[in-house]
């Protein structure tokens, strides 16, 4: 009601029961990666909450952060972020990408173009190790598409069956490091 955009971080870190935030109203986006929590002690990187939210049918993006906070026993600078697709470099234009989710989030691997053509989800990025399509409804929704070279993936697709109420991808390179799209809501006049 006061114009921000709501976040929950580091649900992994914080050690809060999940069933205490998921159903949580206005929350804009969910952290699903903090490169700082990665470091300090492996509990900054989680999507189970945000698929959980995503399948009580909340709409909810996701995001990447460093968490700077200098000073401590290791670099924590630039490991986790957003790419927001603007028109312009301008406040409003890159906090209206935001609010529509026109932004992928990232601790490495780029997204170049991405989407749904023709029944298929496709991808293109940076080279990955593997590119795994999210999807919400039935049980194993979605798939996994591994590189078969060590050239990497750079373009991936899958094939939807059509009962799927949302479809996002992450991008996994072959240090781990993650690109993750935020989710396409599908089978309702709003999605995205």
């Amino acid at each position: 009601s006061y114009g921000c955009l709501v976040t929950y971080n580091h649900p992994l870190w914080s050690r809060v029961e999940p069933e205490e935030f998921l159903d949580l109203p206005g929350i804009w986006a969910v952290e699903i990666y903090n490169y700082n929590t990665v470091n300090e002690s492996g509990t900054g990187a989680d999507t189970a909450c945000w698929d959980a939210m995503l399948r009580r049918g909340h709409r909810v993006f996701a995001f990447a952060s460093d968490d700077n906070h200098n000073g401590g026993t290791f670099d924590d600078a630039c490991g986790g972020w957003i790419q927001v697709v603007a028109d312009r470099l301008d406040h409003e234009s890159i906090v209206g990408a935001m609010l529509r989710g026109d932004f992928y989030s990232s601790s490495g691997p780029e997204i170049y173009s991405w989407g749904i053509r023709e029944g298929r989800a496709y991808v293109t990025c940076s080279a990955c190790e593997r590119v795994n399509f999210r999807c919400g409804g039935l049980l194993n929704a979605g798939a996994t598409v591994i590189a078969p070279t060590r050239d990497g993936l750079r373009r991936a697709e899958f094939a939807l069956r059509g009962d799927e109420t949302y479809l996002r991808v992450e991008c996994v390179d072959y240090q781990g490091k993650t690109a993750w799209t935020n989710p396409l809501f599908l089978g309702d006049e709003e999605g995205r």
